[in-house]
């Protein structure tokens, strides 16, 4: 089975692919319009990197979601107790996601609040850093070149691996 692991904002998103206790692929979805020219041009020549405007988001990131493999579980992280008003901004955009998905007949599709991950990775409380450090070895340094996103990756990994968890434990 694929695990697909989303650390979803409005402005960015994390994306890993992960199976049999392996991470096969990772994307970062960037909001163009937020973040500095200078950081979209070291960026911009990464397969790794896709950019998106706002109109266009939530088309961008379906469509990705959509080509990968059939047998996929795609988990977002959910919120946390001290969300602010934009998370209903956020949540709109993660709903207006999940519902192309199953309009295309993806049916795993699971929220898992943001304790469960904690403990799924053994501890209940984790910093970025902390998080970042639990990357396995062989993509460390290829996210490290994403500079502030490396996080968005970090967590996205950190998504899957705790479904991954939880799943063997029969707790999902």
């Amino acid at each position: 089975m694929i695990i697909v692991g989303l650390d979803f904002s409005k402005n960015k998103c994390g994306v890993v692919v992960y199976t049999e206790d392996k991470v096969v692929d990772y994307k970062i979805f960037i909001r163009k319009d937020v973040i500095s020219n200078k950081l979209v041009k070291s960026l911009s020549n990464s397969e790794k990197v896709i950019f998106y405007n706002l109109d266009n988001y939530v088309d961008t990131l379906s469509r990705y979601l959509l080509s990968l493999p059939s047998d996929k579980v795609i988990i977002f992280e959910g919120y946390s107790f001290g969300s602010t008003s934009r998370a209903i901004e956020q949540a709109e955009y993660e709903g207006a996601v999940k519902y192309v998905l199953s309009k295309n007949g993806v049916k795993n599709i699971i929220s898992i609040p943001v304790t469960k991950i904690r403990k799924a990775l053994g501890k209940g409380s984790y910093d970025k850093k902390d998080i970042f450090k639990k990357v396995p070895k062989e993509i460390k340094k290829e996210i490290n070149k994403l500079k502030i996103f490396k996080y968005d990756i970090s967590d996205a990994y950190a998504v899957a691996k705790a479904y991954s968890v939880l799943e063997k434990k029969h707790e999902i």
